[in-house]
């Protein structure tokens, strides 16, 4: 009965086993009766092949970028293990064949020798019968000597442990290869992106990595043992050939510590033995302090390789580092193909058109070793003139990729070198010398002569060409004014107040002179004297440094022969350089640098309809805005602010009014606009400030009144000034030369500036005061008073005045003379 029941439970499990393969959400539970009750359970997981979901399908992209990141890192984790496992399954089986011939050897000395004990025999048998009487002696137990046991016991545990580690090797091979295997076995990128996940991270669970540095680290062990044994070995034989062996293990155990805490102590150390990655992990086991001691960001759980990588980013010493590289890079690139690539990739590194001034800040530091290397291989700037006067050499293709790289590259170089703000370079004084020399063969390359032409021949041609020359002439006078402060600081120096017959000083004092000396003649050479461009046919040539200061200097240097005269000459060069002191001698050659690059940027317009690289920056990193017009200028500079404005005219007069003609004008105007007294005739100042008013109507004409305010946006108060002073000209106050057309121009440019809007109100009011002296002044029977529309005009602008005269806490507030503005009031009443 007992069987029956037990058959009757039976079939009742495989009838619920049944069922619950049917139906997998229901389980069946029983109790101690033969019943039993089918209960639902919702925590049961349905069994069954996996079938990817919507949901997975929907994450394929995702799951793809996962297997490529996870694939490339475990395919070269496993190539490197493979191959470290391929030569230590060699080196062990030629060391186990090596050690086994030693063993062969030693293991006799643990048994008694057959041989040794026959001839202890015959040698005791031969005593007895040549002395009957002596007794026979009992034959002595066999026992090995200590070093004998401890060479045997040495070798046979290191030929155990290479052994061990060709085995574990055969593992990893096999596991690498099932590894590759499982991952690559489904085609679907959900059901791999799972299994390599799984796999991946079982891998790191397990500690394979670990278990990997372990094997090398058994044969390294089995090495020590195997000298150890050999020690002991030759002991019995020979004194001297142990001790020998006793110090070459000495030595090799103490280069293996060594190589062991060298990567501990530092990062950068390529030398590592396996038990370094155990010390480290060791060390931080205790509060991180591996990790700390090396100030390591993210110390936690830190591997020696990652604490290296880590250390690698760090700001502390990367710059140095970051130096030399450059150099070393750049004495590796020999050939102009090399060359090329590192040139191209010279203007990503330093510029940025999101940043106020054009620069990477903290890569600046990258760059300027570029510029400062006395090695001319490794001097960046030598490197591209090198390049550039080999161009009737190259290729088409290679004279195309020059063409554009070259100009940026020599652009953002010149760049980096200056500081806008102090109008100096960034290099050291060692180095100012040799950069104006190369900057001034730079400029002697460009060609002038293909401005209309563009003869595609010239290897720089285009039109960041202009950019690049207008920077590298702005560095070049930027490297004269810092040659001008090294000066001052060397004459002003403690040496030369000290007594020049005194015996101690003398040589110091021979030194500082002979440094100012050598500065003195570059200010009078060829060095600080360039030419610049007028029109195609056409070039100027003068000098940064004044020539009556030059001839001044000349007359100094005549007096330099003994150190007697030394006082004298040194006041004399104390005199002319708090003359080169003065900004006002360099700021004319800042404006021939703009005049020059206004030309260039129009020649570009014509021929591409493009400006250079970035225009207006550079316009205002030659000569910014803010500064005030100049009150005289030497005669000797060709400086004629009307050329460029007049070629725009040239430029516009059947063409579309735009954004850039708009950068043009408004530059055009500052540099016409920059001396107190034109630089240019009656009839061309006049014949520019009629084309701006004839523009300024011409483009708000081409506006709609949608976008008129945002187009005239771009203007800044200067710009407004200077469209200022254009309406109030001599046409507008002298009948003889007016016009009804000059009058209307006059009227309407005036008029555009006062409707643009309420809220432009505080750029707008700059010029109100002057604009209304002007009308205050000109004669009632002018054009522009006879107009229509000028009594209208007329009232806006007194209701402006006096708005302005009301608003005395206004920043742009510039009031009427003291005389004018009682009549005024006056009159408004």
């Amino acid at each position: 009965m007992d069987l029956i029941l037990r058959l009757q439970r039976v079939l009742q499990l495989g009838r619920s086993s049944k069922a619950s393969l049917e139906d997998p959400e229901e389980s069946i539970s029983f109790d101690d009766s033969d019943s039993y009750v089918p209960v639902r359970s919702f925590n049961t997981v349905a069994k069954g092949p996996f079938k990817p979901t919507v949901d997975d399908e929907a994450c394929s992209k995702l799951w793809k970028v996962f297997i490529d990141q996870a694939e490339e890192y475990d395919e070269k984790l496993l190539k490197e293990w493979k191959a470290d496992m391929e030569a230590l399954l060699i080196f062990s089986a030629l060391y186990s064949a090596s050690l086994t011939a030693f063993i062969i050897e030693s293991y006799k000395t643990l048994q008694d020798d057959p041989a040794q004990r026959t001839v202890d025999l015959l040698s005791q048998i031969s005593r007895q019968l040549s002395n009957s009487t002596t007794d026979l002696e009992p034959s002595s137990t066999f026992k090995p000597s200590a070093a004998s046991l401890f060479c045997n016991m040495f070798w046979f545990l290191s030929l155990a442990l290479a052994l061990a580690c060709s085995l574990l090797a055969t593992f990893v091979q096999q596991w690498t290869r099932d590894f590759i295997h499982k991952t690559t076995l489904r085609p679907s990128l959900v059901r791999r992106a799972r299994v390599v996940a799984y796999l991946h991270f079982g891998m790191q669970d397990f500690g394979l990595n670990t278990f990997v540095d372990i094997i090398p680290m058994l044969l390294h062990i089995s090495l020590f043992l195997f000298f150890g044994g050999l020690v002991a070995f030759l002991l019995p034989v020979s004194r001297p050939l142990t001790y020998a062996m006793a110090a070459v293990l000495v030595v090799f155990l103490a280069v293996y510590v060594g190589l062991t805490f060298l990567p501990l102590i530092f990062l950068n150390s390529p030398y590592r033995t396996p038990l370094s990655g155990v010390l480290w992990r060791f060390g931080n086991s205790f509060g991180s302090f591996s990790a700390r001691a090396h100030e390591l960001f993210d110390p936690e759980g830190i591997t020696l390789t990652q604490a290296m990588l880590e250390k690698s980013v760090q700001k502390a010493e990367r710059a140095k580092r970051d130096k030399k590289w450059v150099d070393y890079t750049m004495k590796l690139l020999t050939d102009d193909d090399e060359l090329l690539p590192f040139i191209e990739a010279i203007p990503d590194a330093i510029y940025d058109p999101s940043s106020p001034n054009r620069l990477r800040k903290n890569n600046i530091g990258l760059v300027i070793p570029l510029l400062t290397s006395v090695d001319l291989e490794a001097n960046v700037l030598s490197r591209i003139l090198e390049l550039l006067l080999k161009f009737r050499s190259w290729t088409d293709e290679f004279r195309t990729r020059c063409s554009s790289t070259c100009p940026r590259a020599i652009w953002s170089l010149a760049l980096a070198s200056i500081d806008a703000n102090s109008q100096r370079l960034r290099l050291s004084p060692a180095h100012i010398l040799q950069y104006r020399r190369l900057a001034h063969d730079l400029m002697t390359i460009f060609p002038f002569s293909t401005v209309r032409t563009l003869d595609t021949s010239t290897p720089i041609l285009g039109r960041d060409m202009w950019s690049a020359l207008a920077m590298v002439r702005l560095s070049w006078l930027y490297s004269v004014r810092s040659s001008v402060d090294m000066l001052e600081d060397i004459v002003n120096t403690d040496n030369f107040i000290l007594d020049p017959n005194a015996t101690t000083s003398a040589n110091e004092i021979r030194s500082q002179f002979g440094r100012a000396i050598e500065i003195c003649e570059h200010f009078i050479s060829m060095d600080t004297s360039i030419s610049f461009y007028i029109s195609p046919r056409s070039l100027s040539g003068f000098s940064c440094i004044p020539f009556d200061i030059q001839q001044k200097l000349d007359e100094i240097l005549r007096q330099r022969n003994t150190l007697t005269q030394l006082p004298e000459v040194i006041e004399g060069i104390k005199h002319l350089v708090s003359q080169l002191k003065d900004n006002d001698i360099w700021r004319p050659v800042r404006l021939c640098i703009l005049q020059e690059y206004l030309l260039f940027s129009q020649h570009s317009v014509d021929l591409s309809g493009q400006l250079p690289l970035e225009f207006e920056f550079i316009c205002s990193t030659i000569y910014p805005s803010s500064e005030v017009p100049i009150d005289l200028i030497d005669s000797h500079l060709s400086l004629d602010p009307s050329r460029p404005l007049l070629a725009l005219k040239r430029h516009v007069e059947e063409k579309e009014l735009n954004d850039t003609t708009d950068m043009l004008l408004r530059q055009h105007l500052k540099l016409l606009f920059s001396t107190v007294m034109p630089l240019c005739s009656r009839q061309q100042l006049l014949e520019c400030k009629r084309f701006v008013r004839w523009y300024i109507v011409r483009r708000d004409d081409n506006i709609s009144d949608s976008t008129r305010q945002v187009r005239w946006t771009d203007f800044d108060v200067d710009d407004i000034r200077r469209i200022g002073e254009c309406i109030q000209a001599e046409d507008v106050q002298s009948p003889e030369e007016n016009t009804t057309e000059e009058s209307d121009s006059s009227f309407r440019t005036a008029f555009i500036l006062l409707r643009v809007g309420f809220w432009w109100r505080a750029k707008v009011l700059v010029f109100l005061p002057e604009l209304f002296i002007t009308l205050a002044n000109t004669p009632s029977q002018t054009m522009f008073k006879q107009g229509e529309g000028y009594t209208f005009f007329k009232t806006l602008l007194d209701l402006m005045v006096g708005f302005r005269l009301a608003a005395l806490n206004d920043p742009y507030a510039r009031s009427l003379p003291q005389h004018l503005a009682p009549n005024h009031v006056e009159t408004l009443c």
